[in-house]
């Protein structure tokens, strides 16, 4: 069974919904089991999952990886934010599958429906970029050391790091999520946090 990791932090209402509706489709993954890894002071999801551990808001970004990784008992694992609606039935096992069969990839990175980052062409099921984030596969270890960094940054932050220490990084085409919060984020100056 793989571990899921959900990083929770929803700092309003609405956030909170798209919250418990990416829970709510986790939960019908039956080969993943979900832990909830929520900034301190958060109200946790109203859905029970397999654990919750609550962080300190101060480089939760990092913190989270750091504690997910220690966590894992599966030889890969997903981190995924609370905005992030998993696509399609066997999301959790083309996700696994494919960083499993590609030992030379450090972490691969759902890819979003949204537009947010362009397919630069080619054949298979991977596309190689510069820069990744969540929702991630990733192997145990891979976040057992990161490096800290503002929020608004970190993607680039932790990407140079793991290029320049593990391996490649890259997009999966044939794993997809619909960011739910795509234009409202929570951690970029003057967008509308949802």
């Amino acid at each position: 069974m793989t571990d899921i990791f959900l990083r929770w932090w929803p700092e309003s209402d609405l956030r909170r919904l798209l919250g418990e509706a990416v829970i709510a489709r986790l939960a019908l993954q039956t080969d993943g089991r979900v832990h909830v890894l929520a900034a301190r002071e958060s109200r946790p999801p109203r859905r029970k999952t397999a654990t919750e551990a609550f962080l300190e808001r101060d480089n939760f970004q990092a913190r989270s990886r750091i504690v997910a990784d220690s966590m894992a008992r599966s030889q890969v694992y997903v981190l995924i934010d609370d905005d992030h609606l998993p696509i399609g039935k066997d999301w959790i096992q083309r996700g696994v599958s494919t960083l499993l069969q590609n030992p030379d990839y450090a972490m691969l990175s759902a890819w979003s429906i949204n537009g947010e980052v362009r397919d630069p062409g080619g054949e298979g099921d991977i596309f190689e970029t510069q820069s990744a984030g969540t929702p991630c596969f990733v192997r145990k270890g891979t976040f057992e050391q990161v490096p800290y960094g503002p929020a608004d940054s970190y993607d680039s932050k932790l990407s140079d790091h793991l290029r320049g220490t593990i391996g490649r990084i890259g997009f999966l085409r044939n794993v997809r999520f619909n960011h739910l919060g795509c234009g409202y984020s929570q951690v970029v100056a003057g967008h509308w946090g949802a």
